[in-house]
């Protein structure tokens, strides 16, 4: 296994653990994981951090205009927190290249 990958791993584990804005689900961790994984390859695409917190805080407003009941993602201000928090982090890393 490269050391990106057991370091995205790594990540994804200890992004997974502190779900605790609304009591979320298995799948909302998930879920929340997976959005955290996204956030490190639009970062390995070239994605800037502040391009990624300016289109996050875009899509977090936008998610707003649901009834809190519709919205399967970012349901409360703690949720936003808490996604904010660890996928601006995931963005921000540089990653190490790998070799062919």
């Amino acid at each position: 296994m490269s050391s990106a990958r057991g370091a995205l791993l790594a990540v994804l584990a200890l992004a997974a653990a502190p779900c605790a804005a609304h009591a979320p689900s298995v799948q909302e961790c998930r879920e929340g994981s997976e959005f955290i994984l996204h956030a490190a390859q639009a970062r390995d695409a070239g994605a800037t951090r502040k391009f990624f917190i300016g289109r996050l805080q875009d899509d977090l407003l936008a998610i707003r205009t649901y009834p809190r009941s519709l919205r399967w993602f970012a349901q409360d201000a703690d949720d936003e927190a808490l996604l904010t928090g660890e996928a601006v982090p995931a963005v921000s890393n540089v990653t190490v290249g790998i070799s062919p």
